[in-house]
């Protein structure tokens, strides 16, 4: 089987007889580890020429070796064609021909950039909420270019995109502190709010579709600070009606919960997902991926968490090794319902080739 045939048939109802093996968010472990992918120069990730993004990712793939790629949105045509890249002395550049301006190629810092999103101000009514979620934007078509390009390239792996949640999207209305005393205070305007993001999340579904998706990995990010009353008050609702609209689009739907799960998980499992990811234990609570089985007993397909950091970045190979054979072991109950996974992005300070090991040790005889 294909890394593709294995995960559409473990994201299905019948299930696969191979475990697929992903890595999640494999932009950020390709950002965080630019330099350590063998083949084309580490700039060409940054290049304006699509020829060259799509080959450098075609070699950050096979670095890792998982299932999936996930399509990257393009820059338009129209900006592609005001820089060429080149190398001089060494130094990667970026070049103006019209102009003959110059710049340097920098990677992106390890780790990213700062993000934490604080508005000027905060919507207090339903009409302040309308203009500051506005409306999703036209999609031109050339920003497909990339990931077309790499449907091409890759067509044996499962391509998939990231979409935010509605009530994970309301923090681009509110901020943390506001979202969440929003949520307390005045939780009419926070549904208000998810009805209005969900119009960029179905926006987004369809974008992927577009592009070539076959799954939509969602975020379902900052929710686990709501009680399990309200999760199924704001959150719930316009997540059901995003796995929804994802099914009439003929995607495949992977919820992804951050935080403690068990509180909600009932709500989780009201969402309509075709499959549920959790992050490793941390933060005080503990998700065990063979109890995360069991309360799923087959509704859903099951993703592992098999711990980014304590595991996969500090553990040596024996350990890492046990940890895959023990998610491996809980995965067989579910029926072929299960994707071996990490319960968080690879971190900055992981070696790519720790990541390649994780994947190759999901495929070992047994």
């Amino acid at each position: 089987m294909t890394g593709r045939e294995r995960m559409e048939a473990a994201l299905s109802a019948g299930g696969s007889p191979e475990v697929p093996v992903f890595v999640p968010y494999e932009d950020i472990c390709f950002r965080d580890h630019v330099r350590e992918v063998a083949g084309p120069p580490w700039w060409w990730s940054a290049a304006p020429e699509l020829e060259r993004q799509a080959e450098w990712r075609d070699a950050a793939l096979a670095a890792i070796g998982h299932d999936a790629v996930m399509l990257p949105h393009g820059t338009p045509a129209s900006e592609r064609g005001l820089w060429v890249s080149l190398e001089r002395d060494g130094v990667p550049i970026l070049r103006n021909p019209t102009t003959g301006e110059e710049r340097t190629i920098a990677p992106e810092p390890a780790g990213g950039w700062h993000s934490a999103f604080a508005p000027e101000s905060q919507p207090a009514n339903e009409e302040e909420v309308d203009r500051a979620a506005g409306e999703p934007p036209e999609v031109d078509p050339s920003t497909l270019d990339l990931a077309r390009a790499m449907l091409a390239r890759r067509p044996d792996l499962y391509p998939y995109r990231n979409v935010g949640a509605p009530f994970w999207m309301c923090y681009y209305l509110w901020g943390f502190e506001g979202l969440m005393e929003t949520s307390a205070r005045r939780p009419d305007l926070v549904r208000h709010g998810c009805e209005r993001m969900l119009r960029h999340s179905v926006a987004a579904l369809k974008g992927a579709r577009e592009a070539g998706a076959r799954g939509i990995w969602i975020e379902d990010c900052m929710s686990d600070m709501l009680g399990p009353r309200a999760y199924g008050e704001l959150a719930l609702p316009p997540l059901q009606a995003m796995m929804s609209e994802a099914r009439g689009l003929g995607l495949q739907t992977i919820l992804y919960f951050c935080g403690d799960p068990w509180p909600v998980f009932r709500h989780l499992m009201a969402s309509g997902a075709d499959a549920l990811a959790l992050e490793e234990s941390k933060k005080g609570f503990f998700v065990d991926i063979a109890e995360v089985v069991e309360e799923v007993d087959g509704r859903m397909a099951v993703f592992g968490n098999v711990d980014a950091m304590d595991l996969l970045q500090n553990g040596d190979d024996v350990q890492v090794a046990a940890e895959v054979e023990r998610q491996l072991l809980a995965g067989r109950r579910t029926r072929g319902r299960f994707v071996l996974s990490l319960g968080s992005p690879v971190t900055p300070a992981t070696p790519l080739a720790h990541v390649r090991r994780f994947c190759d040790m999901a495929r070992q005889p047994r």
